[in-house]
């Protein structure tokens, strides 16, 4: 992860790495959740939830747990295998080719590692 910054990463702790790509994932997460018909809700000072039907996840709180919960989660609310980005488009002349979305699925599905 460490990696996708430029040579200012070599600054910045462990933790706050692994802190930023979390809620980075994890906005894209909600957007997909979103896309997929879940109600997002905050109340102030309270943590994000997601709901839909008699599904709650509190995003958050359940992504900082252990990877192999969070996987085991998902596959149980049916969105292990979600997309985290929309399908792309034809591409043109003057679009990058580069798809995000199986770098995300990774980071979601294979858990938290700073390398």
């Amino acid at each position: 992860m460490r990696d996708t910054f430029d040579d200012a990463a070599a600054d910045i702790d462990d933790d706050d790495l692994e802190g930023f790509w979390r809620f980075a994932v994890g906005r894209l997460v909600v957007a997909a959740l979103h896309d997929e018909g879940w109600r997002i809700s905050a109340a102030p000072g309270e943590p994000l939830v997601c709901r839909r039907d008699t599904h709650e996840i509190e995003l958050y709180r359940e992504m900082e747990g252990e990877p192999g919960a969070w996987r085991q989660r998902c596959v149980a609310l049916g969105i292990a295998g979600m997309p985290l980005a929309p399908a792309a488009h034809p591409a043109s002349e003057a679009e990058p080719t580069y798809d995000p979305a199986p770098a995300m699925q990774r980071v979601v599905t294979d858990g938290w590692r700073v390398a």
